[in-house]
C-alpha cells in the first residue's frame, strides 16, 4: 500500500512540477502585435504601432522587409 501511494505521489508531482514550467514560460513570453492605425487629427496619416501584449519583455527586436 505504501509503494502505491509513493509511485502515485511521485507521478502526481511530476505533473505538478510540468505544469509550473510551462506556466513560467507563459509568463515571462513576450507577445509582439505591430498594426497601423489612423491619427486622430488627420485620417490620412497613420502611425505603425509595436506593441508587446505579453508579460515578458521583448530583447532585439528586429523587423525585415
Amino acid at each position: 500500500m505504501l509503494t502505491v501511494s509513493t509511485v502515485l505521489l511521485a507521478i502526481y508531482t511530476w505533473k505538478l512540477v510540468d505544469e509550473t514550467r510551462k506556466m513560467r514560460g507563459e509568463q515571462i513570453r513576450p507577445n509582439i502585435s505591430v498594426y497601423f492605425e489612423h491619427a486622430e487629427t488627420d485620417p490620412t496619416l497613420m502611425f505603425i504601432v509595436v506593441e508587446n501584449n505579453g508579460h515578458g519583455t521583448a530583447y532585439d527586436l528586429k523587423f525585415h522587409p
